[in-house]
């Protein structure tokens, strides 16, 4: 189970999305994440993934970008984990204001190629090519969706108790 994880990546920064400050932040920002020293020591830059410059995210990314097996040189031991799953439970939090887009949660993003709209996982190469086994568990059903009402890893015990329900 996955409560909220940045799958795909972050475009934006955490409750930084709508002022002209967030804006020029968040540009100088995008360029300090190529810093190998940033990759190296502060963990959300891993994750930061510009729809506009795809091809920086997978130049500079030290850890999603293998993971998500989306360099040329596959790892199948990645795939081979996955696949091997009964169930794969990914949560999305509803009102999540650290994680954006929000469907990176379950396997989407942002692309340029469709206006910066969001796309959802099954429009994704990671799926499409199957690079780490979701199209696999997607097609034999062991792929679940859920989403939580609060912000991000955020939930009250009746979540959890309404979550373990669908699940059994």
């Amino acid at each position: 189970m996955s409560l909220g994880g940045p799958h795909m990546g972050v475009y934006r920064f955490p409750y930084c999305i709508t002022s002209k400050f967030c804006a020029v932040v968040a540009e100088i920002l995008s360029y300090a994440i190529d810093i190998p020293i940033i990759q190296d020591f502060i963990a959300p830059a891993q994750f930061y993934r510009d729809p506009h410059r795809p091809e920086d995210f997978l130049r500079v990314s030290r850890f999603l970008a293998d993971l998500n097996n989306e360099r040329p040189n596959k790892n199948q031991q990645y795939k081979d984990r996955i696949i091997n799953l009964d169930l794969m439970v990914l949560v999305k939090f509803a009102k999540d204001h650290v994680i954006y887009p929000k469907v990176s949660e379950w396997f989407g993003y942002v692309d340029k190629r469709y206006g910066g709209d969001e796309i959802v996982m099954q429009e994704t190469e990671l799926y499409k090519q199957d690079y780490i086994g979701l199209r696999e568990l997607n097609e034999r059903g062991a792929l679940k969706f859920m989403e939580l009402p609060g912000e991000h890893v955020e939930w009250t015990n009746q979540d959890l108790k309404n979550l373990a329900k669908e699940l059994v």
